[in-house]
């Protein structure tokens, strides 16, 4: 069981702009900015699951969880902000209930196979959701899969599953507002498979693919055509490791995709390939490098497709709106962690290691290059902080181990 409380502020506005220099007005609708607001999210959330184990080899984990959202926005517009036709401010409030079930059926360390069923949701930008009073600001989705994970050799780990997600609202990009807008339900299948190999003791190799099919649950007279929904994802890597330090070569990349609903723009995909490292030097210090983009390829990272016109007088044309991706970057990070070994009962029971203040802390290795490095190598770990740390990280492997291990 566990709570959790989180409260965001954020401003937001948008500008007119020209060669990056904000202009006075926006465009002939009055002074810059178009729109300006302060916006307050809060979440309170619980949960609860259970285990229920039959022999050594069924497993069944039925959850559920409660959150409740409240979204408090100040139009700073002075234009808008007394105007209850045109104010984006105002407040809502919603709450939405979450079941989870996940089953694993092992008969033996060679084969297991598993199935999770759940719903969950998304939440909306706080001007929609208080522009819609909180109706619909928490899109329901509801999702489930079915899978193996098979372990032909003690090094060896492969698996695989179909899933299918319905989505009760999609977002959708609005250039014009500066933010995003519900649009239709979605429903979403594809395949997954994953595998990884320790050749030796030294050097792991691993690997995923994903392919995906979504549509729009009712056909706009498109085949049901979905923008921006990707259809080939994957990444892998190359790790060298001992027992003080780890390098690793990884790759990631996304297909093209069509731009738009009718697929007359493309959405270019992208492979990137990065480098990740880190030393352990006595028994506080963690060293880590992480180079993004080793080649400083050109690549583009949020793509949209919208009117714009090339010069102020040319007609509107539609046409495929980006942000660049990040070029070759490299982040160095050091963490010194302070140990202790106390001894309990005048030197009986042994020794416990603690951070700072005592007690079971970080330890004299530190999660940072731990969590890291388990990352890295794609191996599941042993910390609970780490564990913690993959439930919210942006690697998806670890976000969707996860949420099997929980």
């Amino acid at each position: 069981m566990g709570a959790q409380l989180r409260a965001d502020d954020v401003q937001t506005s948008l500008w007119h702009a020209s060669q990056r220099k904000r202009l006075e007005a926006c465009f002939a609708e009055g002074a810059n900015p178009c729109n300006r607001t302060d916006n307050h999210i809060k979440n309170v959330a619980a949960y609860a699951e259970a285990k229920i184990m039959k022999g050594d080899w069924l497993r069944i984990y039925p959850g559920l969880r409660v959150d409740g959202f409240s979204w408090n926005v100040s139009d700073l517009d002075p234009e808008t902000a007394n105007d209850p036709m045109t104010t984006t401010g105002g407040s809502a409030t919603a709450a939405i209930v979450s079941p989870k079930l996940s089953v694993e059926i092992a008969d033996s360390e060679v084969i297991s196979l598993f199935a999770n069923a759940g719903a969950g949701f998304h939440s909306n930008d706080a001007r929609a959701a208080v522009a819609s009073h909180g109706e619909g600001a928490l899109a329901r989705a509801i999702g489930g899969e079915v899978g193996a994970r098979m372990k032909p050799h003690a090094r060896a780990r492969v698996s695989a599953d179909v899933w299918y997600l319905h989505l009760a609202s999609e977002q959708v990009w609005s250039g014009d507002a500066g933010g995003t807008e519900a649009s239709d339900p979605t429903r979403r299948f594809g395949l997954d498979l994953e595998g990884s190999v320790d050749a030796t003791d030294w050097l792991s190799l691993d690997a995923n693919v994903t392919w995906a099919h979504a549509t729009a649950v009712a056909n706009a007279g498109n085949g049901g055509a979905l923008a921006l929904a990707p259809r080939w994802m994957g990444s892998g890597g190359v790790s060298l490791h001992d027992k003080r330090g780890f390098i690793s070569v990884r790759t990631r990349g996304i297909g093209d995709r069509p731009g738009n609903d009718d697929g007359s723009l493309t959405a270019e995909g992208y492979l990137i390939f990065d480098v990740i490292a880190g030393k352990k030097l006595g028994k506080s210090i963690d060293l880590n490098l992480t180079v993004n983009n080793v080649f400083d390829s050109a690549w583009r990272e949020a793509q949209f497709a919208e009117q714009s016109r090339v010069t102020p007088t040319a007609g509107l044309m539609e046409q495929m709106h980006y942000t660049p991706g990040l070029p070759l970057t490299a982040t160095v990070t050091a963490a010194y962690t302070y140990w202790t070994a106390m001894r309990a009962g005048g030197g009986a029971g042994g020794v416990r290691e603690g951070s700072g203040g005592g007690g079971r802390g970080r330890g004299p290795r530190g999660p940072t290059g731990r969590c890291r490095r388990a990352r890295a190598l794609r191996r599941w770990p042993r910390s609970l902080q780490c564990r913690r740390e993959a439930r919210t990280s942006p690697d998806r492997w670890w976000r969707r181990r996860a949420g099997r291990e929980s």
